[in-house]
């Protein structure tokens, strides 16, 4: 497992990034730092139940092991709840390919959920679940389930209130500002019928370009004027909430804001990181990161000082200001704001609700009267309106052309694979988005277009399409052409593992390879020759690992199984490595015969058969004999297997001596007992076997002495 204080690291990063977050919550399961977390996500996803059938569910639990070597190796990630998903399986999710790309916790958590969202997945044969990938394919018009806004921590959609409606934040606000030359209230009643507020408006009346006021004095006027002005902006404000309630309800206006919200969320990382390496000293890798977040998000806050210092530091920007400012404008979304004149107070001091605070009742209607200055709040509201719709435009073309780009990659992976059907699909989607970009498309549209172009009219594709593929100069069927692809696959990966002496990988890619070569005609016989050859040496020096590990657990039946194995497999070896590996697994099967001796001898003690072990030395003594060799590391081996035969030879002949000599004392036979013991101290005291440690050793000379003594005493004793 990876440090402590890197786990500690992990540990408080996730607790940070999903503190309040409503969509995911994260607790550890193991641990102290934990090693493995148990996440559930609040969102849509769907489920399949045992009949087989697909529904939704809103609460979904996956359990995140950090393995050995984390985070060069992914973290294991397993459902524990079910998540019908063609990358999920049982026990298993598919997050290797994403892992290479991005070795971050936190952001595979965010991949997870959106995964779970339905807005990732895979289509093709690496599905780990067909059915679903099929099942996905037939229903991704209504992916994804839920639009995740990342930095509310939400679903878009949910408020605290649990209002259904989008609320709009401090992020993506619309604005109104005053008119200071009109001065209106800063709180505008709607307490006016509609019939009520048109006759009002009808008050003023234009007569060849003149306004006629026939008021009696000027306080009159300006009562008058400022009771025009009064309803005219009721009826603006009327105007512009009823279009904001008609933009929030558009789907559009749902993409606008969730791509805002990623473009926010990677402006805040790269700041982030930006800050991380400046304060190491990294003002070179800071300086890069800060213009990126400058790219990302033109407004940000304090990012022109930031750059500015750094290049400072660094000695200069090789980039221009004007390109500075091109790219602020096509990327200040940070506050985007709908302007217009008579209306800024809506807002209110204190950010009060646009409905909080009626005015008292207005001043009774006068007489007609009209004022131009009515056209300048008209003339914003246009301005208002035209805005939107640009906006919405702009979003719904960078939708469009992201769209376009990953169709793009999912007919190159198609092709990949020679999925042709699908690549012409997906490149046909990818061009009916892009041409749908009409304002905001820019040069890439043209360029995308063409790369489809291309892609449907290449040869490749017009073969595939017709059942036929061209793989390396040679015309296949498309059944074929898959397996070509799948052999090929299997081969590179062989003789990498190969090259890198990953004997047990080697082997499997190249047993596959084989089988492969009976299914399609594309190896020669050189090349097959090349791969049995290649596949039957991976075989024997992955079973010499075997037989390695068995040998040093003394597991002897087990090891002398793998050596015959091997035995069998090194005649359809090449020559030069033939001899070599033949003298060396007969070597190791003289070892695992001599070690199922040894086990053998040593159950005949424990049954008390001492004669036994004798004849079983001497089957050891002949095996080792015949294959011993002079200088190779074998005889040592050997000499010492011998040896620890030998001793427990000797145990059976210490036990037989004790056990005749007990027998001879209780029954009397004193001299038999005398040489009995006798033996069993010259072979306790024997200087090249000893079979117990000195103090031991010490101990049973004094008993077995004294035993001797005690049986020549009572001889004595009874000659008187």
């Amino acid at each position: 497992m990876s440090s402590a204080n890197h786990l500690g690291e992990v540990y408080n990063t996730l607790s940070k990034r999903f503190l309040d977050s409503k969509v995911v919550d994260i607790q550890p399961a193991h641990g102290d730092p934990p090693e493995q977390y148990t996440v559930t996500f609040h969102l849509p996803g769907k489920k399949s139940d045992e009949q087989g059938g697909v529904s939704e569910a809103g609460e979904h639990k996956i359990e995140i092991s950090l393995p050995f070597g984390f985070p060069k190796f992914p973290p294991k990630c397993k459902p524990l709840t079910p998540i019908f998903h063609p990358d999920f399986a049982t026990g298993s999710v598919a997050v290797d390919r994403y892992w290479e790309k991005n070795s971050n916790l936190p952001d595979l958590i965010v991949h997870l959920a959106e995964m779970i969202n339905c807005q990732h997945y895979s289509t093709d044969g690496d599905a780990y679940n067909p059915r679903a990938a099929e099942w996905y394919k037939e229903h991704a018009a209504e992916f994804p389930l839920a639009i995740i806004d990342w930095a509310r921590g939400s679903l878009l959609g949910e408020g605290d209130d649990g209002d259904s409606e989008i609320q709009l934040d401090d992020e993506l606000e619309l604005t109104l500002e005053d008119d200071g030359e009109l001065g209106i209230a800063a709180d505008l009643s709607f307490d006016v019928d509609d019939e009520q507020l048109g006759l009002e408006l009808e008050a003023a009346d234009e007569d060849d370009g003149k306004v006629f006021f026939p008021f009696s004095n000027a306080e009159e006027e300006r009562e008058h004027a400022e009771r025009v002005r009064y309803y005219t902006a009721v009826k603006d404000r009327r105007e512009f909430m009823r279009l904001k309630r008609e933009l929030e309800g558009q789907i559009e206006f749902r993409e606008m804001y969730a791509e805002t919200m990623r473009i926010l969320q990677n402006a805040d990382r790269y700041y982030a990181k930006a800050k991380s390496c400046e304060k190491q000293g990294q003002n070179d890798k800071a300086l890069e990161l800060y213009q990126k977040t400058y790219e990302e998000v033109a407004d940000y806050p304090a990012i022109r000082t930031d750059i500015t210092r750094l290049e400072e530091l660094t000695g200069g920007s090789e980039e221009k200001e004007e390109d500075k400012e091109k790219v602020g404008k096509k990327r200040d979304l940070r506050s985007i704001r709908v302007q217009t004149k008579g209306m800024g107070a809506v807002a209110g001091a204190g950010g009060s609700s646009v409905d909080s605070k009626p005015l008292p009742p207005p001043p009774p209607p006068r007489r007609r009267g009209f004022n131009r200055k009515l056209l300048f709040p008209l003339a914003a509201l246009a301005v208002l309106v035209i805005g939107v719709l640009v906006i919405g435009s702009f979003f719904r073309d960078r939708g469009n052309m992201a769209e376009a780009e990953r169709m793009l990659k999912q007919c190159g992976s198609s092709l990949e694979v020679a999925s042709y059907k699908e690549a012409e699909r997906f490149c046909q989607q990818g061009r009916a988005a892009a041409k749908k970009a009409v304002l905001f498309g820019g040069g890439r549209k043209g360029e995308i277009i063409g790369e489809f172009d291309t892609l449907l009219s290449s040869e490749e594709m017009q073969n595939g399409l017709a059942g036929r593929v061209v793989i390396d100069g040679r015309l296949y069927s498309a059944a074929q052409a898959k397996l070509v692809l799948q052999l090929k696959k299997r081969l590179e990966q062989a003789k990498e593992a190969y090259e890198d002496k990953r004997y047990g990988e080697a082997a499997k890619y190249f047993g596959s390879v084989r089988t492969l070569s009976q299914k399609v005609n594309y190896l020669d016989e050189k090349a097959k020759a090349d791969v049995s050859s290649k596949y039957d040496y991976s075989m024997v020096k992955q079973d010499m690992l075997l037989i390695e590990s068995r040998r040093e657990a003394k597991k002897w039946q087990g090891m002398l199984a793998a050596v015959e194995d091997a035995q069998k497999r090194v005649p359809r070896l090449p020559s030069a490595d033939c001899e070599a590996l033949r003298v060396e697994l007969a070597g190791c099967k003289v070892e695992a015969n001599l070690g199922l001796i040894g086990q053998k001898m040593e159950k005949q003690i424990n049954d008390g058969n001492w004669e036994e072990p004798a004849e079983e030395y001497k089957k050891a003594g002949t095996l080792a004999q015949n294959y011993m060799r002079d200088g190779k590391s074998g005889t040592i081996i050997y000499k010492e297997q011998l040896r620890e035969i030998k001793q427990i030879l000797l145990r059976a002949s210490l036990y037989k001596e004790i056990d005749e000599a007990n027998s001879a004392f209780a029954s009397g036979h004193w001299d038999e007992a005398i040489a009995s013991y006798g033996k069993s101290i010259e072979l306790i005291n024997d200087p090249e076997y000893a079979l117990l440690d000195t103090e031991q050793t010490r101990k049973n000379n004094e008993l077995l002495k004294k035993l001797i003594l005690k049986a020549s005493i009572t001889k004595s004793e009874e000659s008187v």
